[in-house]
């Protein structure tokens, strides 16, 4: 199980993250709303300019579109290699 926080948006996979997903030929993700537990199918997408990049694509901007979010939101992220989810927490600024 890898667990990381990331605060922006269109930011690559984690280093740690992205080496794991290349090592097991990761090409796709299932994303899960902890909040709703709605499942969003994602594809994993290599950056055209440095294959160790990797970013979340398609169900990602789903996600996002379903959330309100606020400056200073953060979110948690939780992924597991051997399922292929991704656990995600949505931190509202108190």
């Amino acid at each position: 199980m890898l667990i990381c926080i990331w605060l922006i948006f269109l930011q690559p996979f984690p280093k740690n993250v992205s080496e794991k997903l290349i090592m097991n030929d990761h090409s796709s993700l299932t994303l899960v709303d902890e909040e709703t537990e709605t499942l969003y199918e994602c594809a994993i997408v290599t950056d055209p300019r440095d294959e160790n990049l990797r970013y979340i694509g398609d169900g990602w901007f789903e996600y996002i579109a379903s959330k309100k979010f606020a400056v200073g939101s953060s979110l948690i992220f939780i992924y597991t290699i051997e399922s292929r989810m991704l656990y995600v927490t949505l931190i509202e600024r108190t």
